[in-house]
């Protein structure tokens, strides 16, 4: 199994739609496996899928972790708005599904390994790199639609 990677069970999914901070019914929960999978029955399931609606759920339980103020804040207090930006920006680049494209970035550009490690002028120059990389997307776009 690749490093970092999680096997998720049935036992999994229950575990996180019956979680306090997402507390989903029985039939919400089969709405939202039917919603992203297109089966209806959680049995059917592969992992690939079941794997995806854990991802779901989890990221459901996060952010109403974090709402609440609950989820632990590592890092320095000084750049907390700019990791914030940080996260936003690798959402709009669609990193967001792998976590190592950031880690990269950072280890490339500072030669740390974690994003709470970076003082201000390192965050600020990683947010000016990231909408680089975005506009620059952005401009590709364009030109590929105005070629066809």
């Amino acid at each position: 199994m690749a490093r970092g990677s999680h096997h998720y069970t049935i036992r999994t999914l229950y575990g996180l739609a019956k979680s306090k901070e997402v507390g989903l019914t029985d039939e919400l929960l089969h709405l939202l496996v039917e919603k992203e999978t297109g089966k209806t029955s959680i049995k059917d399931l592969s992992r690939s899928e079941l794997a995806q609606v854990c991802r779901i759920l989890q990221k459901q339980k996060d952010d109403e972790k974090r709402r609440l103020g609950l989820l632990k804040k590592n890092g320095n207090p000084v750049t907390e708005r700019q990791r914030r930006k940080i996260c936003q920006l690798e959402e709009k680049l669609g990193w967001s599904n792998d976590r190592n494209r950031l880690r990269g970035m950072i280890r490339r550009m500072f030669k740390v390994d974690a994003l709470e490690w970076l003082n201000e002028t390192q965050c600020q120059s990683l947010i000016e790199a990231m909408k680089a990389i975005q506009e620059r997307n952005r401009k590709g776009k364009k030109n590929a639609e105005r070629s066809e």
